[in-house]
């Protein structure tokens, strides 16, 4: 079962054993719906928030869409840990076109 500190403390140690700047981070939840996580932004008692990429995958014009005040903001989720199948990890390319984890989990450098 996934909880706080699944995120907090194993998530981190395996992000950066494999690679934080290249490696990606899959949510797979019970509903069947993946998210591919861009960022970890805050972990609660019962829920986690994650920063997403578009299903649709990121080009240029994605990210361009996307500015506001010079960065990129990208969807945000919030996931009860009861809903997470899977946790998956991979210094492969995602199937759609992005480039690895990126950033801050929870306010830790990764």
């Amino acid at each position: 079962m996934f909880d706080a500190d699944f995120f907090k403390t194993h998530a981190i140690a395996q992000l950066e054993e494999m690679g934080a700047g290249s490696t990606t981070l899959e949510i797979h939840l019970e509903r069947r719906e993946i998210y591919l996580v861009h960022r970890i932004v805050a972990i609660y008692p019962g829920y986690v928030i994650l920063e997403v990429y578009p299903a649709e995958g990121v080009d240029d014009d994605s990210r361009s869409k996307r500015m506001r005040g010079g960065e990129v903001v990208w969807d945000r989720i919030a996931v009860p840990y009861s809903a997470i199948e899977m946790a998956f990890m991979s210094v492969t390319e995602p199937e759609i076109a992005v480039v690895g984890f990126r950033g801050k989990i929870a306010g830790l450098s990764v």
